[in-house]
């Protein structure tokens, strides 16, 4: 009987996970596999020719490679310090407001930027971003300052790439300000309370109190958002498509042209396992250098 039971046991086990693993193994594990294979395969219409690691190679002597890579990173930094930022703010200042109706038509109107389809997004700051007719350069020409009028993703520099990082700031920063607004509400108001009887400041109420609640939930929705950021694509795409002259290029983005629109499966397979690696890295030494006290590896 208790062989059977085990048994019943072990089988009703598997049935609850064999889902989940399904999900995992042709969602991620197949398409990971099936990636590597690929890109160390030279495939033509009548013939398959392993040529070890010779894209890898590729990858490492093309400019555009590297070009693309630093393009990620200065967009990752950028967009994941301004989501942080303008969401802890509001966080803040929501917090300081209370329950109040104020409070409550604030949160949701703040919310309103994560709520909209990325296409509609990109129309309507293409808009307002347009290189003939900006509805931002038409604001600032109005207001006499038109010295502030930019080809804001036309010109052949990092402006494109940077006005691209503050779109997807002010689009995403809503997640982390309604995390960090969930924290701030579990704060016991005890320990707020004692501080302002002992006279302590706003700083020195959010480095001794507030700051210790909020580092461990920093920790994960920084670590969640720098991988969301470092794979982003399509308001990127849908706005400049990687132009002008390569200047907003991704490896997001150049993967998918390689892949797409030259065909390359072979070599964008190798840059989507190096975009892999690279991130997995920076995650080690993210969590393992600057996160040490809230994980361990």
């Amino acid at each position: 009987m208790k062989g059977s039971s085990q048994k019943k046991t072990y089988w009703t086990v598997f049935f609850f996970i064999a889902p989940g693993v399904s999900f995992v193994f042709f969602l991620t594990l197949y398409p990971l596999g099936r990636a590597m294979w690929m890109s160390v395969f030279k495939v033509t219409s009548d013939s398959r020719t392993f040529i070890g690691l010779a894209n890898y190679q590729r990858a490492f002597q093309d400019n555009l490679f590297w070009l693309s890579l630093w393009h990620t990173l200065y967009f990752t930094v950028i967009s994941v310090s301004l989501h942080y930022f303008i969401g802890l703010g509001f966080a803040l200042l929501l917090y300081r407001l209370g329950k109040s109706i104020v409070s409550n038509i604030l949160r949701g109107f703040l919310f309103l930027p994560w709520l909209f389809a990325s296409a509609i997004w990109c129309v309507t700051w293409q808009l307002i971003l347009h290189p003939y007719f900006s509805v931002l350069n038409a604001l600032f020409n109005s207001l006499g300052i038109s010295r502030l009028s930019q080809p804001w993703l036309t010109d052949p520099s990092l402006l494109p790439l940077t006005s691209l990082s503050v779109l997807i700031g002010l689009k995403f920063f809503p997640f982390h300000m309604v995390m960090l607004f969930a924290v701030l509400q579990a704060i016991p108001k005890e320990l707020l309370e004692v501080a302002d009887i002992d006279g302590a400041s706003s700083l020195q109420k959010f480095r001794s109190i507030i700051w210790p609640f909020l580092k461990p939930v920093t920790a994960i929705i920084l670590t969640i958002d720098t991988i969301g950021s470092f794979y982003y694509f399509d308001v990127v795409w849908i706005l400049t498509k990687g132009g002008p002259m390569n200047k907003t290029e991704l490896l997001s983005t150049y993967i998918y042209k390689m892949v797409f629109e030259l065909g390359s499966f072979e070599y964008g397979s190798s840059l989507a396992i190096l975009l892999m690696i690279i991130l997995s890295i920076l995650m080690v030494v993210y969590i393992k250098f600057f996160l040490r006290e809230d994980f361990e590896l």
